[in-house]
């Protein structure tokens, strides 16, 4: 209750449960450590995934400033090859790679990054309709034969 935390036996701790009072409320006090840090660690998988992520963004941003043309092109692959965990894959990190991409005329490079979205099936940001529509677009720019298809 206090910032204290209490280390015991989970049969003291019902035992201590029993002889105390049953008006005063004992479930802050006697909540089990092992509950305690998985509530504590789930929030910090939360947090340094949205840092990541953002650091990811502001990267992005810098390389666009940065960069240009084949230099832009290396400096986006190499960001995007730290983009290792699925969860790191939010729809405005693709667009923003998608758009760089669109800006330097890597039509190869963004149609390949879809491709390899609608790989991995624990991701569903190439569903989106904005990735989509890039991905068609960069199809149509690119113009192979097979990209009719």
């Amino acid at each position: 209750p206090h910032g204290k935390v209490f280390a015991c036996d989970a049969t003291m701790m019902s035992g201590i449960q029993e002889l105390m009072q049953p008006s005063i409320q004992l479930e802050p006090i006697l909540t089990p450590l092992v509950e305690r840090l998985v509530h504590l660690l789930s929030s910090v998988h939360v947090q340094s995934s949205e840092y990541f992520r953002e650091t990811v963004r502001h990267e992005i941003r810098l390389a666009r400033e940065r960069f240009s043309g084949n230099d832009l092109r290396e400096e986006l692959g190499r960001i995007q090859e730290r983009l290792d965990s699925v969860d790191l894959l939010t729809p405005d990190i693709v667009m923003n790679l998608l758009l760089s991409y669109r800006d330097v005329q890597d039509y190869d490079a963004m149609i390949k990054l879809v491709e390899t979205l609608n790989k991995l099936q624990m991701c569903q940001v190439a569903k989106h309709q904005n990735i989509k529509f890039h991905y068609i677009f960069a199809l149509n720019r690119r113009n192979h034969g097979e990209d009719r298809d």
